[in-house]
């Protein structure tokens, strides 16, 4: 992915973009 745990905290925008893109893949996983 973009951002690894632990190596460099997010910005806000950023951490909602990922969450959405998240949201996304496991709505076609599913």
């Amino acid at each position: 992915m973009f951002n690894s745990p632990g190596v460099t905290p997010p910005q806000a925008g950023e951490t909602v973009t990922l969450r959405f893109m998240a949201a996304d893949l496991l709505v076609i996983r599913d």
